[in-house]
This record gives C-alpha cells, structure tokens and sequence, in this order.
C-alpha cells in the first residue's frame, strides 16, 4: 500500500505540497524553467542566511567553494560572500533540477536508501533528506510514495497469543501476519505471546522470521492476557492492536488502528440479539490499547493470582470464564472503553452465517465454531485467509 503525499511533512510539520520547492518545481515543468531556477536559488540562499534554521547541506558546499578558492570561511555565516553563496545554492539547486527531470522522463524514483520517517497523529515525519526527492515526484504528478521507500518507525504492535495445541496450528499465526501486512500500511510489528507448550521442538520453526515469539510462561488463551499489560512484554510501540487468530481480514485496518479512543473492542453483540445492558459490552477478538490503557485488566487478573484452567475442558466453578471481557464488562471495575462501529468487525456465528458480510466489514471473527480452515468453501474467506 501507498502513502499519501499530502502526509509526509518535514521535521517542522510543513507540507511538502504547496511549499516553494514543490510550486517551483510544478514552475519548472511548465516550462517556466528560469523562474524557477531563481525562486529555488533564492529561498536556498535565505535559507542559509536564516539565524534560526540554517541550511546544512548548502553550508557544506560554501565551504568546499572557499576551499576550493583557498579562501577563510568566516566563523558567522552572515559574513560570508554573497556571490559564494549563490554558486553554493545554484550547484545545489541545479543537482536538484536534474533529478526532477529524470523523474518526470522516467517515472521513477530511485534511491540508495529508504526515506527514514517517524509517525505522528498520522504523519509521515522525515528524518532523513528526501524532501527534494518527494516534492519533484509530488510535482511530476504523484499522489502516493511507494512504501518501500519509507521506511518508518513502527506506531504499532500487532499481537496474538498461541499455546502451542493442535487447536490452532502455527500457519494460523503466519496467515494473520500475512494478513496484516496485506491490509495495513501503517508500520507495525508483529508479536505472538507462546505459552510453555509451544516452545517445544518442531512448534516454532515454521513461523515467518518477522515475527516476533514472546515467551510469557502461560498456558491456553492466558498467554494473551499480557497484552493487557502497561508495556506488554517483547513490545517497543505505545499502540497494541490484539488480534484473535481466528480472525479473517478482510479490509484496510487503518481506522482501527487510528480509532480516536485510547481503549477500544469489538462489539460483543450484534444489535438484533444485544441482551439489555449490553450494547457497550467488548469482545477482546479485536483490542485497541494505546498508552497502556487496559493496564486495570492485567492487575485484576494478577489480583486474582493468575487464573489458568483450560478453555476447552472449564472447570466448573472458575474464575473469569470469559478472560478478558469478564474484566472489561464488569461494571463494578468501571474500566473505560470503546466498541468499534458493528460491521467494522463481524461476527461469523452471529451474523455472517446468517445474513452475509455486512457493508464495510474489515474483519471478521470465527469465535467459537466454525474457524477459519473449515469454511475455505467460501470464496471470500479463501480468497483472504491465506
């Protein structure tokens, strides 16, 4: 997936599109080309000049061109020659010019290496020089960047948790992987918390080597519960996005990830069968924590000294016989949450079997029976678990 130009902004929040360099290069491409050649030598020289952002790389060329004339560089850059700064600006901005040219000739932009960029509330920020590179491909009539050539600090882990049974095998944890990354351009990592059973020989050699494995001593469904943690183990983003392995995706999860709510579910019931009391009620399928804003889930499970019977032989008087939504639909724990819009996130078993996928579905969630593997007769199911 691309990224969109107009969210690629320089380390001073300024946009790329409509600023002097993109407008001139927009000039240049016209035909207009002295015009712009002059407006880009001109802001490269005030640039320069500027107290409080001087221009580095044209500071460079300044004092290659004193060297070059055996000339002392003054020590303030307010006392250097004026002409020297204009070769200075000019070679730079003609480097500048011939790179825009190839771009718009060829359609491509080539690179050493990726652009570094971190994302804030959204926005591509750059670390690294590729301004210029970004706003001649904006100007030679480009919406998008290929992602490839970001590369961004990761906003977000990505986790599920496996316990190592034939309940689920490992391939579900490679296709949610695959999944994601199908169906996200949001840098993000990816993290499976593993109970004692899957570290045993043969369980975890299959996996993709992106993945990362998190070891975390609990058995069953419990070794997810550490998501739930302020900073879950093995994780080094503020945002978690937990993920049940049995999920099917099938749209972009960008506004799920971006949801404008520090803790966020899936909805636990559709409306036409939500008991009274329950329309807020969240299934843990599908978790939004930002800032560790579930870190009350994970102290009441402590405080309940850690519960670990399994799910598929329950005892019968057992504590949190549903983990998780057992906490977080506790009214008396008045634990502050979100529920994503309905069809954001479908149930299988109460809905999609029943009336088919609802418009705008990005996931859907096999709790319970059927999963995944046993419903690849269904073309859209085939076509996205893989």
């Amino acid at each position: 997936m691309d990224i969109p130009i107009d969210r690629i902004v320089t380390e001073e929040n300024e946009q790329i599109l409509g600023s002097v360099t993109h407008a001139a290069y927009l000039l240049f491409l016209e035909g207009r080309k002295d015009e712009a050649r002059e407006m880009l030598i001109r802001a490269h020289i005030d640039s320069f000049f500027d107290p409080d952002r001087p221009n580095i790389t044209t500071g460079k060329i300044v004092s290659e061109i004193y060297g070059e004339n055996e000339l002392k560089e003054p020590s303030e850059r307010s006392a250097c020659d004026p002409e020297i700064v204009r070769t200075a600006a000019t070679r730079r901005v003609s480097k500048y010019l011939f790179a825009l040219e190839s771009i718009s000739a060829t359609g491509r932009m080539t690179r050493d290496e990726p652009l570094r960029a971190s994302i804030v509330e959204g926005r591509y920020v750059l670390k690294s020089c590729g301004y210029n590179d970004i706003a001649a491909w904006a100007a030679a009539g480009h919406e998008t960047v290929q992602d490839v050539l970001i590369e961004a600090d990761k906003e977000i882990t990505v986790c599920c948790c496996w316990d190592g049974s034939d309940y689920y095998s490992y391939e579900y944890i490679n296709i949610l992987f695959r999944s994601v990354g199908r169906h996200t351009n949001i840098p993000f990592d990816f993290a499976v918390f593993v109970g004692p059973e899957a570290l045993k020989p043969g369980h975890l050699h299959a996996l993709d080597s992106a993945i990362k494995v998190v070891s975390v001593g609990l058995p069953y469904w419990w070794s997810g519960m550490c998501a739930w943690q302020k900073q879950p183990p093995g994780t080094e983003t503020e945002n978690i996005l937990y993920l049940d392995l049995d999920m099917v995706i099938l749209g972009s999860l960008n506004e799920i990830i971006r949801y404008p709510h520090p803790h966020a579910y899936m909805k636990d019931y559709p409306a036409y069968c939500c008991p009274e009391g329950k329309e807020g009620d969240g299934n843990a399928s599908c978790t939004l924590i930002r800032r560790g804003a579930g870190q009350k889930v994970w102290a009441e499970y402590v405080r309940l000294e850690k519960p670990q019977w399994n799910p598929l032989d329950p005892p019968a008087n057992r504590q949190l016989p549903l983990a998780v939504q057992s906490i977080i639909n506790d009214p008396a724990m008045g634990i502050s949450h979100a529920v994503f819009p309905e069809e954001w996130i479908s149930s299988y078993r109460l809905w999609v079997s029943k009336y088919g996928l609802p418009e705008g579905c990005r996931a859907v969630s096999f709790h319970g029976l059927p999963k995944p593997a046993q419903c690849l007769d269904l073309p859209w199911v085939k076509e996205n678990w893989r």
